[in-house]
Protein backbone atom coordinates (compact mmCIF):
# COMPACT_ATOMS: atom_id res chain seq x y z
CA UNK A 1 0.00 0.00 0.00
CA UNK A 2 1.38 3.41 -0.96
CA UNK A 3 0.96 6.02 1.79
CA UNK A 4 1.83 9.69 1.47
CA UNK A 5 2.10 11.89 4.57
CA UNK A 6 2.01 15.63 3.89
CA UNK A 7 2.78 17.94 6.79
CA UNK A 8 3.09 21.60 7.70
CA UNK A 9 5.13 22.36 10.79
CA UNK A 10 5.79 25.76 12.33
CA UNK A 11 7.97 24.73 15.28
CA UNK A 12 8.85 21.13 14.39
CA UNK A 13 6.24 19.32 16.48
CA UNK A 14 4.00 18.31 13.58
CA UNK A 15 7.03 17.19 11.59
CA UNK A 16 8.21 14.99 14.47
CA UNK A 17 4.75 13.43 14.71
CA UNK A 18 4.69 12.88 10.92
CA UNK A 19 8.07 11.12 11.10
CA UNK A 20 6.74 8.82 13.81
CA UNK A 21 3.77 8.02 11.58
CA UNK A 22 6.21 7.07 8.79
CA UNK A 23 7.88 4.59 11.14
CA UNK A 24 4.50 3.14 12.11
CA UNK A 25 3.18 2.74 8.57
CA UNK A 26 6.49 1.35 7.31
CA UNK A 27 6.43 -1.14 10.19
CA UNK A 28 3.25 -2.71 8.83
CA UNK A 29 4.52 -2.92 5.25
CA UNK A 30 3.41 0.36 3.67
CA UNK A 31 5.53 2.14 1.10
CA UNK A 32 5.64 5.61 2.73
CA UNK A 33 6.57 9.05 1.42
CA UNK A 34 6.92 12.06 3.73
CA UNK A 35 6.46 15.45 2.06
CA UNK A 36 6.60 18.99 3.44
CA UNK A 37 3.54 20.90 2.21
CA UNK A 38 5.83 23.66 0.89
CA UNK A 39 7.34 21.17 -1.56
CA UNK A 40 4.45 18.84 -2.42
CA UNK A 41 3.75 18.30 -6.13
CA UNK A 42 0.69 16.71 -7.73
CA UNK A 43 2.74 13.67 -8.76
CA UNK A 44 3.69 13.10 -5.10
CA UNK A 45 0.12 12.15 -4.26
CA UNK A 46 -1.00 10.55 -7.50
CA UNK A 47 -1.91 6.91 -7.23
CA UNK A 48 -1.44 6.77 -3.47
CA UNK A 49 -3.75 4.47 -1.53
CA UNK A 50 -3.74 6.57 1.64
CA UNK A 51 -3.13 10.31 2.00
CA UNK A 52 -2.50 11.70 5.49
CA UNK A 53 -2.35 15.48 5.94
CA UNK A 54 -1.23 17.14 9.16
CA UNK A 55 -0.85 20.75 10.23
CA UNK A 56 -0.65 22.64 13.49
CA UNK A 57 -3.94 23.79 15.00
CA UNK A 58 -5.08 27.33 14.39
CA UNK A 59 -6.21 29.63 17.15
CA UNK A 60 -9.24 31.83 16.75
CA UNK A 61 -9.06 35.26 18.34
Amino acid sequence: MKTVIVFESMFGNTERFAREMVRGFAGVGHQVALVDVRHVRPEDVQECDLLVVGAPPTRSR
